[in-house]
Formats: C-alpha cells, sequence, structure tokens
C-alpha cells in the first residue's frame, strides 16, 4: 500500500512539473511576442495593414510679391498712414496663377482689411500674426468663391482649390 502512495505521489508531481513547464513556455512565447510586437511598431516595420505612402515632399515654395500699398488708418489710431509690403507663399504653381489673375480683388480686399487695423494692434507681434491670419484666410476664401465659380461655368471638375501657406510683411511702417 505504501508502494502505491508513492508512486501516485510520483505522477501527481510529474504531472504538475509538466503543468508548470508548459505555463512557463507559454508565458516565455507570450512575452517575447509582445516584446517583438512593441519593437516593430515603435521602429515603424510592417505589418501594420497601412498601405498609405508617405506624402512626397512639397517642392520648393512659391513667393508672389504685393506690390507696396499706402494705407489710411482708422481716425482713433495713433498712427496716421501705414505702408506694407507683402509676399504670399504657396507650394502650387496654379495657385501663383491664380493670385496674378485676380490681383486687383485681391489687393481691394486686403485695403479693406488692412484700412481697420490700428497702430495699437500692428505695433504688437501677436497683432501682427492676426493680421497675417486674416488676409491668409480671405485671400484663400475670395480665391475659392472666385475660381469656384469660373471652374463651375467652364465645366472644370478638376481644379485644384488654392492653397496659400503663408503671408509675409516684407515692409510695414506706420507714421
Amino acid at each position: 500500500m505504501a508502494e502505491k502512495e508513492e508512486t501516485a505521489t510520483e505522477a501527481e508531481s510529474g504531472g504538475s512539473n509538466k503543468k508548470l513547464i508548459i505555463i512557463m513556455v507559454v508565458a516565455i512565447l507570450v512575452t517575447a511576442g509582445m516584446s517583438i510586437g512593441v519593437t516593430m511598431m515603435l521602429l515603424g516595420g510592417g505589418g501594420g495593414g497601412d498601405s498609405t505612402e508617405a506624402a512626397p515632399p512639397p517642392e520648393d515654395p512659391l513667393y508672389v510679391p504685393i506690390k507696396v500699398m499706402n494705407i489710411n488708418m482708422p481716425p482713433e489710431s495713433t498712427a496716421k498712414v501705414m505702408q506694407i509690403e507683402i509676399n504670399l507663399m504657396t507650394y502650387q504653381p496654379e495657385t501663383v496663377e491664380m493670385i496674378n489673375r485676380h490681383m486687383p480683388v485681391i489687393r481691394s480686399e486686403m485695403l479693406n482689411i488692412l484700412s481697420e487695423v490700428t497702430y495699437q494692434r500692428a505695433a504688437t507681434p501677436q497683432g501682427k500674426e492676426k493680421i497675417k491670419s486674416d488676409l491668409k484666410f480671405a485671400i484663400e476664401a475670395m480665391l475659392l468663391e472666385l475660381e469656384g465659380n469660373i471652374m463651375a461655368n467652364s465645366g472644370d471638375t478638376k481644379g485644384v482649390p488654392p492653397t496659400l501657406e503663408a503671408v509675409y510683411f516684407t515692409r510695414l511702417v506706420m507714421q
């Protein structure tokens, strides 16, 4: 009888050792798999199923100079006249063509916006950035409207929407 108990105990301990070994092997495999997955994700390795390619880098920027503009400032402004020269930047040759084609309308809209600017607003860096942002938004909206009407009338459905990257002040004098 004692011999039966010993063999039963040996069988149980052998079985639990096998279970322990199986659990350890599974844990090692899971850990290794997670390690490989995290490494591939951090290094940008494949397997993500994302077949999108990186966008090509933009070509050289294109600048469109706007002639010097002299603007009468509002009566409440400390300065009375502002002289400003502006350059518009884009990466699209189509946008340059649109800007040149509609230059009188763009200059008119710019005059409307700039004639409301006070010295106090234009004298601070935050104010200048706000003015640039306002001009950029207005010019893009105007080009989109003007070119949208032209495309609709001509039946052109493959037109490129204008993209203005930045507005730069190359001269700003207030007196």
